[in-house]
């Protein structure tokens, strides 16, 4: 359905699926997109922000939450979005990288530059290494 840019059909589908499974971020995901580009950015912005919630301890969700705000122009909501999926997942830069590039668009470069140093650093070769085998 996505490939032949079916929306509504695409998010019934993915509907009905996240009903069965009700905790898969990828259905989420999924359903999400459907609602956006087919024109219903609300109601996939009000089913991503719940399923988020109803999830948990996932960052994925929040990560696309605060896209999607962002493309929705709503920058303190989605800093907030960033923010929740930067707490779930400390290691993962992307979080810290949307924040950077929401400030930059802001005119808030001192803010900007700090998120992404923070974001660099989570990248950086030594924050990855295997320990030593003794």
């Amino acid at each position: 359905y996505r490939n032949a840019r079916r929306w509504r059909e695409a998010a019934s589908s993915y509907r009905s699926l996240l009903q069965a499974q009700p905790r898969n971020v990828e259905l989420l995901l999924g359903l999400c997109v459907c609602l956006e580009r087919s024109g219903a950015r609300d109601m996939a912005l009000a089913v991503l922000s719940r399923g988020a919630a109803f999830i948990g301890k996932k960052s994925e969700p929040y990560l696309a939450l605060g896209r999607m705000l962002v493309r929705a122009s709503d920058n303190e909501a989605a800093a907030n979005a960033f923010n929740k999926a930067s707490e779930l997942a400390p290691a993962d830069p992307r979080p810290l990288r949307e924040l950077s590039m929401l400030f930059a668009k802001s005119g808030v470069k001192a803010m900007a530059e700090r998120f992404a140093e923070l974001a660099k650093k989570l990248e950086s070769p030594q924050t990855h290494k295997r320990p030593e085998r003794g």
